[in-house]
């Protein structure tokens, strides 16, 4: 499978949509007062988890069409529906339109990332871990929340959110949340999941004390390993550009793909 071609990017996206439908229709019944929903809109999916979820966006608009006013202003309203502000991810995947139009409807751009692929299928385990990785069972979903929470410095309505995401992850099909214990208590947290042949490897935190001891690479590679015996060809992960996380996946030989970027509706 090539990387950063368009034939790839379509498989993917439908791979993430599936996931995120996954997400949703799980967290509609583990966090019912979240009132999370999503539509489908063509070829894309408007994400809402709640109000505290930051995994709402518009993904794959414009993937294989052109974008008009018209599917916006029906994004739009869902998002308003729910009590939501419109979000929409652009790829340099997506139709110039995407961007014209939601350009003169006022959004901009909040926030960037990098998205890394691994070619499976030449991917060699050479590693040596220094910790050990383990499935994390649903009675100790807590002591797993509360690690993510530290690992990502959230406060705030970053608590409820995180809390929401966790309790939904550990309930949602192909969703497999790891940990990595120090001296008794979770120090590393990750998730890994599947769709079709795509390894999805995301949601990696490691609390402050806990840094330097290479438990970030050690959850990288159980990953992988993970993606190998699931017969996964690609692994995705993504990163802030130039971020501790985003060396170790370089160091992992995973290469970019691309950079997306997030805009809200002022």
């Amino acid at each position: 499978m090539l990387f950063s071609t368009r034939t790839f990017y379509e498989h993917y996206i439908k791979s993430l949509i599936q996931t995120n439908i996954d997400y949703i229709t799980t967290k509609q019944k583990v966090v019912p007062e979240a009132n999370a929903a999503y539509l489908l809109e063509g070829e894309a999916i408007a994400v809402f988890g709640g109000k505290v979820d930051f995994m709402d966006c518009v993904l794959g608009l414009g993937t294989t069409q052109q974008v008009t006013h018209k599917q916006m202003e029906k994004l739009e309203d869902f998002y308003h529906s729910c009590n939501g502000v419109p979000a929409v991810e652009v790829t340099p995947f997506a139709d110039p339109t995407l961007l014209e139009v939601i350009q003169e409807r006022g959004y901009a751009m909040t926030e960037t990332e990098q998205v890394w692929g691994l070619n499976m299928e030449k991917w060699m385990d050479t590693e040596t871990d220094t910790a050990s990785v383990a499935p994390v069972p649903v009675r100790r979903m807590g002591e797993y929340i509360e690690s993510f929470q530290k690992g990502f410095g959230l406060e705030g309505e970053g608590l409820q959110s995180a809390k929401e995401y966790v309790t939904t992850i550990f309930h949602a099909p192909h969703h497999h949340p790891l940990a990595i214990e120090q001296n008794g208590k979770y120090a590393t947290t990750g998730l890994f999941q599947t769709m079709d042949d795509i390894a999805f490897l995301s949601s990696t935190s490691t609390k402050p004390k806990s840094r330097g001891k290479g438990f970030q690479t050690t959850m990288l590679q159980a990953r992988l390993r993970m993606a190998k015996e699931a017969g996964s060809q690609v692994a995705i992960i993504e990163s802030v550009a130039g971020s501790a996380s985003a060396r170790n996946i370089e160091r992992a030989r995973f290469q970019v793909l691309y950079t997306k970027m997030k805009w809200d509706k002022k």
